[in-house]
């Protein structure tokens, strides 16, 4: 699986994410930027499905924080557009 994402608040950060879908359960590689401070950095983890298969819920953890100051892990839902 890949995508993207964008967050806008409390900073504009964009980013991709590539994975491997086994059952409900997707495992996730993300890198980041923020844009405005020239950083970014990488995230994995995994989200399990809803079973309508419109949002995944989970959670990633640091891997790589360029940023300096990055939450140590974050919580996610996903959304499918």
């Amino acid at each position: 699986i890949t995508g993207t994402m964008a967050l806008t608040d409390p900073l504009v950060i964009d980013g991709e994410f590539t994975g491997l879908l086994v059952g409900a359960e997707a495992s996730l590689d993300m890198t980041y930027e923020i844009g405005d401070m020239g950083c970014g950095g990488s995230f994995t983890g995994s989200a399990i499905i809803d079973a309508g298969g419109a949002t995944a819920s989970g959670s990633m953890d640091v891997v790589e924080d360029g940023c300096g100051g990055s939450p140590n892990a974050i919580t996610m839902t996903l959304t499918r557009n």
